[in-house]
């Protein structure tokens, strides 16, 4: 089986949480504030996980520049900052010690690309926003988010990974997910 398959099925419980705790929350926004609130939140925890993650990647993956997030939801909170004016913070992150636990993490943020541009266009119709003004965070990789995917999944499946290194990519996965869906119940007082 390949990696990203077994890192899939091995983590749908904890994604299928995410979900069922995020996806309500984007269906509720209904100001440009509720939308600043989500994005602190994604950069609460995507900034210090990709600062992590680059430690052990960057060197290792040539396209790592491009997968930064943060900066992309640095520019969203630009667009839309004086609707809601939140204090930048970092949250607490599952432990990144490895290339192979970087992998994990960076599989729970690759995949968000999947889904973001589906919540890009959810966003942009409930605050009657364009993908310019505001939601470039969501919107990925735009017409690229499938190929980027594709070859980040290359990237982890055509790796000749230790039953160890497996597992240490795939708990990682697992944990990145249930620290955010911890941090998104935090902040949203569930």
């Amino acid at each position: 089986m390949m990696l990203t398959d077994q890192i899939k099925l091995q983590t749908r419980v904890q994604h299928q949480e995410l979900e069922a705790v995020l996806i309500p929350k984007i269906k509720s926004i209904r100001s440009m504030e509720d939308y600043a609130k989500l994005l602190h939140i994604f950069f609460g925890y995507f900034a210090p996980l990709e600062k992590a993650v680059a430690v052990h990647t960057a060197h290792r993956l040539p396209d790592f520049d491009q997968r930064r997030k943060t900066g992309t939801i640095l520019k969203d909170l630009d667009c839309i900052e004086n609707e809601g004016n939140f204090p930048i913070r970092e949250f607490a992150i599952p432990e990144i010690q490895n290339f192979h636990q970087a992998l994990g993490a960076l599989y729970v943020m690759e995949g968000s690309t999947l889904g973001g541009r589906v919540i890009a266009n959810m966003i942009g119709r409930q605050l009657n926003m364009q993908a310019e003004t505001g939601l470039a965070f969501f919107n990925g990789y735009g017409e690229g988010t499938g190929v980027m995917w594709d070859k980040f999944q290359r990237i982890i499946n055509d790796s000749n990974f230790s039953e160890f290194e497996r597992q240490a990519v795939i708990i990682t996965a697992k944990i990145t997910f249930i620290h955010f869906t911890s941090l998104v119940k935090q902040h949203y007082g569930m």
